[in-house]
């Protein structure tokens, strides 16, 4: 299993409760908000775990910001809950497709 997110302190947490339940995890840094991020930490799951099996999306959240400026607020909910979701289940794909691809 690969975790990602921002915080780097709660991956290495909750990595360490897999491995002392007797499972195999590992975790990248990644900000899904920045696409180039994203293409980066998928790349480098792949090369270093061969392809992605599986995904769970879940990353999510609520802003401050919503409630101060409105604006900010709302792109700041969209490029976590919406847009990051999206670039993170794209790269899986493609990097499925490419996999795919290769075979053929």
């Amino acid at each position: 299993m690969v975790l990602a997110g921002r915080k780097v302190e709660k991956l290495e947490a909750v990595e360490a409760e897999i491995r002392a339940d007797g499972g195999e995890a590992s975790h990248v840094a990644v900000d899904i908000r920045e696409e180039e991020a994203v293409k980066a930490a998928v790349a480098g799951v792949v090369a270093a775990r061969g392809r992605i099996h599986g995904l769970v999306n879940n990353a999510g959240g609520s802003s401050l910001a919503a409630r101060l400026d409105l604006a900010k607020g709302w792109q700041t909910v969209l490029a976590t809950n919406l847009t990051g979701g999206f670039l993170v289940a794209r790269e899986c794909y493609c990097s499925r497709c490419a996999r795919t691809a290769a075979r053929s």
